[in-house]
């Protein structure tokens, strides 16, 4: 009867086996995974009435100096009057540039209506010089005739050579 006695045992242990698993699953799912616990044992998490008594002595402590407003105050003016200094400088400098850049474009502008009036005066002279000597050059009168009286003013006009053909050597 050894033998029936092992496969009860079996199926006893085997049982409990399955009841205790079935426990610590159900047990291990409501847990959730938290990256903390690695830490729990080096730092324990202080109780609420521990947090309390930790607060009230870190209020008591001062472990930082107090702010002195007007020395703060002063510096951030100071910071502030370099900074307006310096963009003070920077437009009175691009107002001066364009300033400078406004004169010599006028100057550059009065120089081109200068040249262009010389220029004009030259055209001018040149017209007349060769109306003179167009004049001078003309053999033929410059006079108005008139065959009829009826007839409409002719100008005269210069005449050139005339070429007969074949007037040539042959």
């Amino acid at each position: 009867m050894a033998k029936g006695q092992f496969w009860d045992d079996t199926f006893e242990k085997l049982a409990e086996l399955g009841a205790s698993t079935a426990k610590k699953t159900g047990q291990a799912v409501t847990k959730t995974f938290n990256p903390l616990q690695a830490f729990e044992p080096a730092a324990p998490i202080p109780t609420p009435e521990e947090q309390q008594k930790l607060n009230e002595g870190m209020k008591n402590k001062d472990n930082h100096s107090k702010l002195d407003f007007e020395k703060l105050q002063k510096k951030y003016q100071y910071q502030d009057e370099q900074k307006e200094d310096a963009l003070r400088q920077r437009l009175f400098q691009l107002v001066k540039n364009d300033e400078k850049e406004a004169v010599e474009r006028n100057k550059q502008e009065k120089e081109q209506k200068e040249k262009q009036e010389l220029q004009e005066q030259e055209e001018k002279k040149k017209k007349q010089q060769e109306r003179i000597q167009q004049e001078q050059s003309a053999e033929t009168p410059r006079g108005k005739e008139r065959k009829s009286i009826f007839s409409k003013k002719k100008q005269a006009q210069k005449e050139h050579a005339e070429y007969k053909p074949s007037s040539g050597k042959q």
